[in-house]
């Protein structure tokens, strides 16, 4: 199995939430330099179509546990996403 970064044992759940703020800070590194290049009109956009537990993420876990984490977080605390949302907020950031 693979380790994290700091050493500490492989989490998926931490490796998930690092890679978002990864692609956070990598695309406004990019804007940075994009904008330091004179003539540049070139916008960079980072974006996560938030909770969609019904994409393959949790896979590896039990199965009960995903269906019933699935209900709980579309239905009950309505903190989840379909998968149409969030394909649709991408679509909405590549057209912008």
């Amino acid at each position: 199995m693979f380790d994290m970064v700091d050493g500490n044992e492989f989490n998926a759940d931490k490796a998930y939430k690092d890679s978002k703020l990864c692609n956070v800070l990598f695309a406004r590194e990019l804007q940075r330099r994009m904008d330091a290049e004179e003539g540049s009109n070139i916008k960079v956009n980072s974006f996560t179509p938030g909770l969609i537990v019904g994409t393959g993420l949790f896979r590896d876990q039990n199965k009960v546990f995903t269906k019933v984490f699935d209900v709980a977080a579309t239905k009950l605390l309505k903190v989840g996403e379909t998968p149409h949302y969030g394909g649709g907020g991408v679509g909405d950031v590549a057209l912008s």
